[in-house]
């Protein structure tokens, strides 16, 4: 693939494949990530219409007390029922799309030629992949990746392998990326696979 300047990056991985510590090393490269997670907690902030409608959904159950979304409550639907994970995806996608694009391009003003690399752990299943010049992919063992979720999440082994399992297989992924990198050895390694992707589009 021809490199260019300005590039946007489509970052992505499985539940536990370290997705968020390349992400993490990048930004110490100096590299702009946007992250999905952070948009998607802003379109359901209290009072927005991305909450309204989950609330309109599943009723006022996912919120706390405070009116806040209630993230665990909505990961156990989510995770729990491949319909429910779907229409999730519906109704929030939009809306976290359009504030990333908001936030590219108020960048894109200041640093028109560096790239943005867009932290999106569900790219593939939404298409997401299809407005990015290159996709980079971030795999690890499962059993590695249970270990993980299991620590971040406090879960059992089986609720992290419900978690691993209800997300689209690395391997049918795999055939979407432009690179490959590999988080199942040392984090010296991992960072320096995911430094070597980034050089060349660095001044």
């Amino acid at each position: 693939m021809t490199v260019k300047k300005g590039m946007r990056i489509g970052l992505t991985g499985g539940i536990g494949a370290g997705k968020t510590t390349a992400a993490n090393y990048l930004r110490k490269l100096g590299v702009y990530v946007l992250d999905a997670d952070d948009a998607s907690r802003m379109a359901v902030e209290p009072d927005s219409a991305g909450l309204a409608a989950l609330v309109l959904r599943y009723g006022r159950r996912i919120l706390l007390q405070g009116g806040e979304l209630d993230r665990a409550r909505l990961a156990d639907i989510i995770f729990s029922s491949a319909e429910e994970r779907a229409a999730v995806e519906a109704l929030l996608h939009p809306p976290t799309i359009q504030l990333m694009r908001a936030l590219e391009d108020d960048y894109k003003k200041r640093c028109p030629t560096a790239p943005v690399v867009w932290d999106v752990a569900l790219l593939i299943e939404t298409g997401m992949h299809t407005f990015m010049d290159e996709v980079w992919l971030v795999v690890a063992d499962d059993e590695m990746r249970a270990a993980r979720v299991m620590r971040r999440d406090r879960c059992t082994k089986e609720q992290a392998y419900v978690r691993i399992y209800s997300q689209m297989p690395q391997y049918d992924k795999i055939k979407y990326a432009d690179k490959v990198v590999h988080n199942s050895t040392t984090l010296e390694e991992f960072h320096w696979q995911v430094y070597s992707c980034v050089e060349r589009l660095l001044d």
